[in-house]
């Protein structure tokens, strides 16, 4: 019962809307059921002593109720449709909200091809199902019950007689529920699975072009597919099983009508009339009842999809937010570091990727993070960023605890290049822009620190120029400066750089390392890097090693003191 809690939890802003769909529905099956009871009561008074008047009487009630009833259908269609749309939109946001809550572990977790399937695809299935799969339902039940209370009346033999098959085919529905779940949630697994080949292939498509990898990326995709078309293949066999019993068994229940209805007519047990109107109400019950076993099946592939989008409204993020947040601030001419770590350690599972980490860091200090290849300089960053939190110890900015500021402020500070120069398929200045509001002075100045003007005036279309996705239009140098000034354009008071600028040529980094000087003179830089130019460029130098905090110092000082930090630079010059 869960998932209708959930649905429920929907509805609640439209209960006034709840309340009228439900009363044309109401409405609606009044007017089905009254159909073939004038139809009686026309056929009868035929065989009796109706006369010209009491015909046209019941015809003009007859012409009434079915205009009435059409009227009432087409308002609860348009109803139910725009139920239907609104729902969708709601759970789309409310998923969507929640998906950009969570971070990198959380993705790990699933896949791309997983989430868009089930923001996409099922959920589409899932609004129509709980707009107007509901109150369809609530049709169909009022329809049986209406029209077995009137058969009921007409003759209680012959309904039961009639109607038994029928409930054997709902009884059989019942029967097969379970296993119907577990074949439909298969299916949705194996359909997830293949917008997850979908995406990692073509994302990657570049390293699978130069790799050779062709054949084995068609036939992992083969071997997705066919688990798919399998799933498939077995739903779809329960789905005609209980369609053929269906078929079979309200056909017996015409027979009997028929058969044992058409005796009774002779033994003058019923009328002409109550014949035909058995006939009609068993055709209106029949439709009905197959539905109520469509929709059995339908809701358990809606429970099903309800479960996939409950299971990552129940993930956790990796970064809880607190309650009471404060502001971030430091006051002016305050001697109190920018940003403190104490005895920060973190594990990525079993495995500590950084042991009891301790130093500061000054407003307008520029700190360079040196280590060997798997030290914890990038994680270091991304602690910093707050993507995760430290298992022990803190990490403090403006004087307080990071887990006790607001965690949007706080980034709202800090402009942040990742190792992987993340670009959207947008054009280079939406790329930059991200959305924010930004003065004609401010993107100047940012474009040019990030050395991007060059650049720009080599696209035909200049900064609105579409980059494809994740910008493979672009270079590594080209897409490493884009990132830069969109973290540039923010005026952040702390910049991280994580390897930002790898894949600059020497003239290139000089010219932005100098221009970040003059334009951004009081921002903290921290920046990870192995390049021995860049590193030159830092006021303190932090050396890690097997992610300890092994060295720290001017890179004079350490270039004189410090074995580790001199084997690095060797290593770096070795490699240039």
């Amino acid at each position: 019962m869960n998932q209708f809690k959930w649905i429920i939890n929907f509805w609640r802003p439209y209960k006034l809307k709840a309340l009228l769909i439900m009363a044309l529905t109401f409405a609606y099956g009044g007017f089905a059921i009254c159909y073939p009871l004038i139809f009686k009561y026309i056929i009868d008074g035929l065989n009796t002593d109706f006369n010209a008047g009491g015909i046209t009487k019941f015809v003009l009630i007859l012409f009434a109720s079915g205009a009435l009833m059409a009227l009432t259908y087409i308002n609860l269609q348009r109803n139910r449709l725009v139920m239907n749309l609104t729902l969708e939109r709601d759970i789309r946001n409310k998923t969507f909200d929640l998906l950009t809550r969570f971070g990198t572990s959380f993705y790990q977790k699933f896949g791309t091809g997983d989430i868009v399937t089930r923001l996409m695809d099922e959920l589409e299935q899932l609004c129509h199902l709980s707009s107007s799969g509901i109150f369809r339902l609530v049709q169909v039940w009022l329809t049986i019950i209406f029209t077995i209370c009137v058969l009921m009346a007409l003759n209680v033999k012959l309904t039961l007689l009639s109607t038994l098959p029928l409930i054997l085919v709902f009884a059989f529905y019942i029967v097969c529920d379970h296993d119907f779940f577990a074949k439909n949630r298969a299916m949705r697994d194996a359909v997830s699975a293949v917008n997850d080949a979908i995406e990692t292939c073509f994302s990657g498509i570049q390293v699978v072009k130069s790799y050779c990898t062709e054949d084995y990326q068609r036939k992992y995709f083969d071997r997705v597919m066919e688990k798919r078309r399998d799933s498939e293949l077995v739903l779809l066999a329960l789905e005609q099983k209980m369609e053929f019993i269906y078929g079979f068994m309200s056909q017996v229940g015409m027979f009997v009508i028929v058969f044992y209805g058409g005796l009774m007519v002779l033994n003058n047990e019923i009328t002409l009339g109550s014949f035909v109107a058995f006939s009609n109400y068993i055709m209106v019950l029949a439709g009905p009842l197959m539905e109520l076993g469509w929709f059995l099946t339908s809701f358990r592939k809606g429970f099903v999809t309800i479960d996939r989008l409950m299971e990552i409204e129940n993930e956790k993020p990796a970064v809880a937010k607190c309650a009471n947040p404060i502001e971030p601030a430091l006051a002016p001419g305050s001697n109190m570091p920018l940003i403190k770590l104490c005895g920060a350690s973190f594990s990525y599972g079993d495995d500590f990727a950084l042991k009891q980490i301790s130093f500061e860091i000054s407003r307008g200090e520029k700190i360079a993070i040196a280590g060997s290849f798997g030290s914890g300089k990038s994680t270091l960053l991304k602690l910093m960023m707050r993507f995760f939190d430290v298992d022990s110890g803190a990490i403090e900015f403006f004087g307080e605890n990071i887990i006790n500021l607001n965690l949007k402020s706080v980034r709202d500070k800090i402009g942040y290049v990742p190792q992987d120069c993340y670009l959207f398929s947008d054009t280079i200045m939406e790329n930059i822009a991200f959305g924010r509001s930004h003065s004609e002075t401010e993107l100047a100045c940012a474009l040019e620190t990030a050395q991007l003007n060059d650049t720009i005036t080599t696209f035909r279309r200049g900064l609105n120029e579409e980059i494809g996705i994740r910008g493979l239009s672009l270079s590594g140098g080209q897409k490493q400066r884009v990132s830069i000034a969109r973290a540039l354009l923010k005026s952040p008071e702390i910049l991280l750089l994580d390897d930002a600028t790898s894949s600059l040529d020497n003239k290139t980094e000089d010219l932005f390392w100098d221009k970040l000087e003059a334009n951004y003179g009081k921002v903290s830089v921290i920046f990870a890097s192995h390049r021995l130019n860049t590193i030159k460029r830092a006021d303190r130098v932090l050396v890690l090693s097997e992610g300890k905090l092994a060295e720290g110092g001017t890179f004079e000082e350490l270039m004189q003191n410090s074995e580790i930090f001199k084997k690095l630079i060797q290593s770096e010059k070795n490699n240039q």
